[in-house]
């Protein structure tokens, strides 16, 4: 009993980093591959608008942290909605997750323009 106790403090307390905290999100939709090279914002938005319609990982940059986008797990709908938002500021409202390395990956349930 102690142990399952621990197990879900220990959860709870992993997913909640101060930028992340909670189920909503509002920050500027990101290619991952343009921005591992530099490119972002509304100058890059055609280009990140057609690269996610081509599937590239998607993320969301939330102050200076960036959140992956889990798009197997997450509502089509929102998904496509993220993809047209590219390079924009979207509210992202769904659950997150924290890995072993820090990285926090969302399962959207809904997206729209912020």
């Amino acid at each position: 009993m102690k142990k399952a106790l621990f197990a879900v403090l220990a959860l709870s307390l992993m997913v909640g980093a101060p930028a992340l905290a909670g189920e909503t999100w509002t920050g500027e939709v990101l290619d991952m591959v343009c921005f591992g090279q530099g490119q972002k914002g509304a100058g890059h938005a055609g280009c990140a608008v057609t690269c996610l319609k081509k599937g590239n990982d998607m993320g969301l940059l939330v102050g200076d942290d960036v959140v992956k986008i889990d798009r197997a797990g997450s509502d089509a709908d929102a998904i496509k909605a993220l993809e047209n938002l590219g390079g924009k500021a979207a509210k992202v409202t769904g659950k997150a997750m924290k890995a072993d390395d820090g990285t926090v990956t969302v399962t959207v349930a809904a997206a729209e323009a912020a």
